[in-house]
């Protein structure tokens, strides 16, 4: 949602898909038209191909193109638990919802920049994807996200697409709002190789 405010400009209708109702995108959406631009939300669950293709077919024709795809989608899973002491089932969720819903997005708003050849897609990653730390199947997912956007990467630079994966670090605020990160901090984290 903060994402969307350094990118703002006047003369540019924006648009700001989620899955459920969210106040804070809504704070966001009057943010953007105080300054003087325009902006929209829709809802998409990230998880169905049809929906995501139907959303970005909306958008394209409501706008007639797609600059930047971006998918911050949250997944609510075990946290915090070995690899040697979590199930299966526990350890696919975020494996599983990140690595689909980052494909689904990432290669339907591919599949509009292609023929402009131009646009920019931004994965998002964390830090869990190369520290060694009781990350359940987040870390994997995060590594595979971090794969994903490589291969498309690839992929699509010769189509004039840009695909970048940011990284950021841990988001203080977070501990305070009751994530398991609070914990990481009293043990030092460890970077394999």
């Amino acid at each position: 949602m903060a994402r969307a405010r350094p990118h703002v400009r006047p003369a540019r209708a924006h648009r700001l898909p989620r899955r459920t109702h969210a106040r804070p995108l809504v704070v966001v959406v009057d943010d953007i038209a105080h300054t003087g631009g325009t902006a929209f939300t829709g809802q998409v669950d990230a998880l169905r191909a049809d929906e995501v293709h139907a959303h970005l077919d909306a958008v394209v024709a409501q706008a007639g193109h797609i600059d930047i795809s971006v998918n911050a989608i949250g997944v609510d899973h075990v946290q915090g638990v070995p690899l040697t002491a979590i199930p299966l089932a526990d350890f696919l969720v975020p494996v599983t919802t990140y690595t689909t819903s980052q494909f689904l997005t990432a290669t339907a708003a591919a599949r509009h920049m292609i023929p402009r050849r131009s646009g920019s897609i931004l994965f998002i990653s964390t830090t869990a994807a190369v520290v060694t730390l009781p990350s359940d199947g987040f870390g994997v997912a995060c590594a595979a996200v971090e794969a994903l956007a490589q291969q498309l990467a690839g992929e699509l630079g010769p189509d004039g697409i840009r695909v970048d994966c940011l990284r950021p670090d841990a988001i203080a605020e977070s501990a305070h709002r009751g994530s398991h990160t609070r914990t990481y901090g009293h043990a030092p984290l460890h970077t394999p190789g």
